[in-house]
């Protein structure tokens, strides 16, 4: 099958710094087809400029069922061939595995979805030296991302405890978030809890006591559990969700002002995530509580 798609808009795709993918969903038997529509157009004369469309191929051998874990290792090859967030030492692509979300997510999913957003969602750097305790702003200087830009010091809030000295931790830049530094043990926590199934989940209120950063420990009362867990993001009290991995506790908190938009509203959600203009790679965005406001699959 093919798809006419604008010249303009072709055009659009081709100088976006990340790959843009073409997906199409048959929802009736809940499967995902896609194309690289970059590598079709570099096959074709430059004649293709003067037309108004061009016809995208997608082929249905490039398929994703709903329910698969990763995505297809050709889909993944074309990521790290072309996105900029891949670090030289190669700890971004050897130690995530991305995940692929339900077009009408449940419940369950929305946790995995939530970890996820930080990870493919940003950039990543090696940093030369750097030490501080959760919650610190601390100044790094980070080696170039990927060849583009140029090193320079940055300041970072810290994720987890660093005490570490010369290559032994990464920048994590949030987009439209603060930097975040961490060491590669922390990230590698992280992409470890990635593969994991959330559905057991503890949804739970905690007292408000200030705000525990990520990586720093919370204690949570509540009528069916008290312990101690280790905050995900930044948490000020209220409604959360705790998760067990391999016998410790993660928090997840779901009062995040943050706001999620489309092309026709915008609106607040429960979630951490929120639009981001790098939607041809990340077609996961959901809300916690409504379903009906996530963003679709693909534009």
């Amino acid at each position: 099958m093919s798809l006419p798609i604008k010249v303009e808009t072709l055009n659009y795709w081709l100088i976006q710094p990340n790959p843009t993918f073409l997906v199409v969903v048959d929802r009736q038997n809940y499967i995902f087809y896609w194309s690289f529509p970059k590598d079709f157009v570099n096959s074709l004369n430059k004649n293709w400029q003067e037309q108004k469309t061009v016809s995208i191929p997608v082929h249905r051998q490039n398929s994703i069922y709903k329910k698969a874990i990763n995505l297809p290792s050709d889909l993944i090859e074309i990521i790290y061939r072309e996105v900029s967030l891949v670090t030289k030492s190669g700890y971004y692509s050897k130690h995530t595995s991305p995940t692929l979300a339900n077009s009408y997510p449940t419940k369950n999913d929305n946790i995995l979805a939530l970890m996820h957003y930080y990870l493919e969602g940003s950039r990543i750097a090696n940093v030369r030296n750097a030490y501080g305790t959760p919650g610190a702003t601390v100044d790094i200087y980070p080696e170039t991302f990927g060849g583009l830009g140029h090193s320079k010091t940055v300041r970072a809030r810290v994720w987890g405890n660093l005490n570490l000295y010369g290559e032994g931790a990464i920048l994590l830049q949030i987009p439209d978030e603060n930097n975040y530094v961490l060491s590669y043990e922390t990230f590698n926590e992280m992409c470890f809890l990635l593969k994991h199934d959330y559905s057991d989940c503890e949804e739970i209120y905690v007292n408000r006591c200030g705000v525990a950063y990520p990586g720093s420990a919370i204690w949570v009362n509540s009528p069916t559990i008290s312990t101690s867990a280790t905050a995900w993001y930044e948490i000020s009290g209220g409604k959360l969700k705790l998760f067990l991995v391999q016998d410790k506790w993660y928090a997840i908190s779901l009062n995040a002002p943050k706001t999620v938009s489309s092309s026709k509203n915008e609106h607040k959600t429960g979630s951490y995530l929120k639009y981001d203009p790098r939607k041809e790679i990340l077609w996961h965005y959901f809300d916690l509580f409504n379903p009906n406001y996530s963003l679709p699959l693909a534009k």
